[in-house]
């Protein structure tokens, strides 16, 4: 899987950094749902060391590419299965199911 990325830590560094990102994200009118993605998973974990997002590309179906939203965080795996659950339903009531299809939040543990 071909992926170009950028990092967004506790100093809020621009979640678009990458050309690659940037231009998807423009070419599908992304922006503003990948701020707000961060931003619920920010809120949903407060303890996040970060948010990574990247653009990954399916290698099975040419031509299918989606922004991934990943957050590194810490707790408890029954906190964080809990919290993720309170995300997902944060982030499906307010983003569109058209512009879900094309980003993806995920946690990972540090």
């Amino acid at each position: 899987m071909s992926t170009a990325s950028a990092t967004a830590t506790e100093t809020r560094e621009p979640l678009l950094a990458s050309p690659d990102v940037r231009a998807f994200c423009e070419r599908h009118q992304l922006a503003a749902a990948v701020a707000e993605t961060a931003r619920l998973l920010r809120e949903t974990f407060p303890a996040a060391i970060g948010i990574e997002v990247a653009l990954r590309h399916d290698p099975e179906a040419s031509g299918v590419s989606w922004v991934s939203v990943a957050a590194r965080v810490s707790g408890r795996a029954a906190d964080l299965a809990r919290a993720y659950d309170d995300f997902l339903d944060r982030w499906v009531a307010s983003t569109p199911a058209p512009v879900r299809d094309r980003i993806t939040p995920t946690f990972a543990a540090a």
